[in-house]
């Protein structure tokens, strides 16, 4: 595997061509009409006895479908189901940046904090590094996946965050922190030790207690291959001949960037808390999902671990994330209170965006 796929894998940004290819929108429909409508798109995207998929989509706070297809486990004939465990990959950074936020509102840390206040030997190359920036994007410090030494030696190994810190922390800024916006997975690994170094508990057992559980999320955990995890769903690619078991990477890698495992009843939960004001209150949530400006005024599309802009009149909030052996999308449409999820185990399915997108906008209507 090549360094160039997994960092694909990992990237998690909604392009702009998913945006300006939706096509689909159609009148308001039934529930019913809609239903069959997805049955008919889905079963033909995810075939029997292939890897496949979850999905919920909800109008108004009431789901009205839910539906597995394919198998969670090729060798064993396991097929998915409503309630399949999958790894959601950068959905992960949702969390990460809601449990930032959470540490703010308690005045435990501040957005404008430099990093240097928690990780006081990070090279800055003299610029001032906030954690606002690492939260969206802006900080200039490169992704660790576009490291020459990031390889499969690499991301096999277990880490303590501070060990691999020091792995990534060597590389020079890509431009100054605030002047352009450049994913990072590196920023909110960064961010993960920040929230263990003022939370005083591990990221694990922070997004367990403080989010997870108020949630109602019984079925998300922290990324362990040791753990047997009810439902968990195994990850697949593509082969030269046929699917195979995905490349393994140590969830210590993936850490505060990437790895959470979920299904799409608790990250709906997980959204349902979010707009009762459960979780933040709705004057931090507001701020989650307001596009950071950069200082030349224009706006990058990303608040704080979301995407959000404006598709055909309908606002949005999204992020993807796609690791080995797993791709999931969230779309949600706040002025529609609609929902679409899918979670996936193969990794084949990145780049289907735009299809997912399609799917979505059929909830929305006119």
């Amino acid at each position: 595997m090549r360094r160039a796929y997994l960092r694909i894998w990992f990237f998690s940004i909604v392009f702009l061509g998913l945006y300006l290819s939706a096509g689909s929108q159609t009148v308001s429909q039934s529930d019913e009409h809609l239903s069959l409508q997805y049955d008919l798109l889905l079963a033909k995207e995810f075939q029997s006895g292939a890897p496949g998929c979850v999905v919920l989509a909800s109008r108004k706070g009431k789901v009205f479908y839910e539906k597995a297809f394919g198998l969670a486990d090729l060798e064993m004939k396991v097929p998915n189901v409503v309630d399949t465990v999958f790894e959601i990959a950068s959905n992960t950074k949702q969390f990460t940046a809601l449990a930032i936020m959470q540490l703010v509102e308690q005045g435990k840390i501040s957005l404008q904090d430099s990093i240097a206040a928690y990780i006081p030997d990070y090279p800055t190359d003299g610029y001032y590094i906030s954690i606002e920036h690492l939260l969206t994007h802006v900080s200039g410090i490169s992704d660790f996946m576009a490291n020459e030494e990031f390889d499969s030696t690499v991301w096999r190994l277990d880490y303590t965050p501070i060990d691999f810190i020091e792995f990534f922390k060597r590389e020079h800024l890509d431009f100054v922190p605030g002047t352009e916006y450049s994913y990072s997975n590196s920023g909110y690994f960064l961010l993960g030790y920040i929230i263990e170094k003022v939370s005083g508990v591990s990221y694990q057992e922070y997004i367990q207690e403080n989010i997870f559980s108020p949630a109602g999320m019984t079925n998300s955990y922290y990324g362990d291959s040791k753990r047997i995890i009810n439902n968990r769903a195994k990850g697949y690619a593509m082969g030269v001949d046929g699917y195979e078991n995905a490349e393994y990477v140590s969830p210590t890698i993936l850490y505060s960037a990437g790895a959470l495992l979920s299904t799409v009843e608790d990250f709906f939960k997980y959204y349902q808390a979010l707009n009762a004001h459960v979780l933040v209150s709705r004057k931090t949530l507001a701020e989650i999902r307001t596009s950071y400006t950069l200082q030349d005024g224009a706006e990058t599309g990303y608040g704080y671990g979301v995407q959000v802009r404006t598709v055909e009149g309908h606002r949005t909030i999204a992020h993807a994330g796609g690791g080995p052996g797993h791709w999931t999308m969230h779309w949600y449409f706040p002025d529609d209170d609609v929902h679409f999820i899918i979670f996936t185990n193969c990794e084949n399915y990145i780049g289907k965006d735009s299809f997912v997108f399609d799917l979505a906008i059929l909830a929305v209507g006119e």
